[in-house]
């Protein structure tokens, strides 16, 4: 399984969005996503973090 891209997450995160279930993850996904990969990912991670 290749890298995460930056627009597979942003549109997971539209996805979750609009799905019933996003308030019961209630963005916890995102710390997942984050911990999951932040021995590899650090610098994408942070980019993306820095575009909101």
């Amino acid at each position: 399984m290749g890298p995460i891209q930056t627009e597979d997450v942003q549109t997971y995160s539209i996805h979750l969005q609009q799905s019933d279930e996003y308030d019961g993850w209630d963005g916890k996904w995102w710390t997942f996503w984050t911990e999951s990969h932040n021995h590899d990912k650090m610098t994408t991670t942070t980019m993306m973090m820095g575009e909101d």
